[in-house]
């Protein structure tokens, strides 16, 4: 079945949009990238959001700051938790969550292991991307 996917960016980022965009159109869905050009309010966000079919998956692809904002104006106008979803952008650093605290670590890759930096736990990055958390799980280490 084709999804319909709403691809959110900045103009600053619009050849990684375009690059998403066609990945997901490979997989035969129905991808359209709209410009974030004003990210004052939740209302102009909104706006763009208000007539989008019902099942529409949202993929917001810009800076941390204006993800948030766009994320709580597509929970407002009635998207879901699992409707939403931020991509990270190439970055130097990688988010990743501790298990036992929940403490948000950066890290330069998904491959090493390291000590979470507020309760000490040995982790060890894994595959699993926590969309609540915008980083991925770090599994302790025995």
């Amino acid at each position: 079945m084709m999804k319909q996917i709403l691809i959110l960016t900045e103009k600053q980022y619009i050849r990684e949009a375009e690059a998403k965009q066609q990945e997901y159109q490979e997989g035969h869905n129905n991808t359209e990238i709209k410009v974030l050009n004003e990210i004052d309010d939740d209302e102009t966000i909104g706006q763009m959001l208000e007539n989008c079919p019902l099942g529409t998956f949202l993929v917001i692809l810009t800076d941390e700051e204006t993800a948030d904002l766009v994320r709580q104006a597509a929970y407002s106008e009635g998207f879901s938790q699992s409707d939403v979803l931020i991509e990270p952008l190439n970055q130097d650093k990688v988010r990743v969550f501790c298990s036992k605290c929940h403490e948000i670590n950066m890290v330069n890759n998904l491959e090493d292991s390291f000590e979470c930096k507020k309760c000490g736990q040995f982790l060890q990055p894994s595959d699993h991307y926590s969309t609540y958390h915008r980083s991925y799980l770090g599994y302790p280490v025995l």
